[in-house]
């Protein structure tokens, strides 16, 4: 089991239970004490949990991992604008990534008249979106269908995505440091990766509210991503650090 995935197991049972115990974590994950205290240690800085003698307690109660369904309505109105900013750099012609995040998803929705476009994706919702669109080259990963993100995942997906160079990949994320965009789920985040390698410009498309905000997984480095497109909510110090990496940012209105 990747580290990733042992924490993000971790947090899933903290939330589950209320508390974990180290002992019951070192057997039920077939690693050492040791280990287990790493990790909750590593989570505890990433401000995702509070040690206690012998293990761990939530700081709240919020969600891992809302599923796809309720993110959808969050800063609904900041979504549909930065989706309509990020759709206007759509060129006729053009191969497309879309990942399966929900501001993803508003891009998607106005594309417009754009012609012989090739879309490659792993979001059920954007097949979805895009499948009465006969002029729309549709292709799907493939892979193990994940009902929280309503996304596929895993070996199938990854070899789907590796198998294809695209113009444009429109990425989205939960949160997003200095470090770069973060996600709650490891399966999703490997996909992602594989996505930036195989297109030649990364579009991060992105809340305000999702600045600072630190989740379980870094996805990729700030230093990958070639455009952010955000609302006007993004605090200043973001817009310096973009721009001192050569990153261009569009404020959508």
């Amino acid at each position: 089991m990747l580290i990733g995935e042992r924490r993000l197991k971790v947090m899933e049972l903290l939330e589950e239970k209320g508390n974990v115990v180290v002992s019951e974590l070192s057997s039920l994950l077939s690693v050492t004490e040791e280990t287990i205290r790493r990790d909750l240690g590593g989570l505890e800085k990433e401000g995702l949990l509070k040690r206690t003698y012998g293990g761990a307690i939530p700081i709240n109660k919020i969600s891992l991992e809302l599923p796809f369904k309720a993110r959808r309505i969050e800063y609904r109105e900041e979504k549909r604008a930065i989706g309509k900013v990020a759709a206007g750099l759509i060129e006729d012609g053009d191969a497309l990534m879309f990942d399966a995040s929900t501001t993803v998803l508003e891009v998607v929705k106005q594309i417009g008249a754009k012609k012989r476009l090739t879309v490659i994706t792993n979001s059920l919702a954007v097949i979805l979106e895009l499948i009465d669109r006969p002029e729309i080259t549709l292709i799907s990963t493939g892979g193990v269908f994940h009902s929280r993100s309503f996304s596929y995942v895993g070996p199938l997906a990854e070899k789907g995505i590796r198998n294809y160079h695209v113009d444009k990949l429109f990425l989205g994320a939960k949160g997003i440091t200095i470090a770069g965009p973060t996600d709650s789920y490891e399966a999703e985040v490997q996909l992602k990766r594989a996505m930036v390698e195989s297109a030649k410009e990364t579009i991060f498309v992105v809340d305000s509210s999702k600045f600072n905000k630190i989740v379980l997984v870094n996805i990729i480095p700030l230093e990958v991503i070639n455009k952010v497109i955000t609302d006007k909510g993004i605090p200043s110090e973001y817009k310096k650090l973009f721009s001192e990496r050569g990153i261009e940012v569009i404020i959508a209105s």
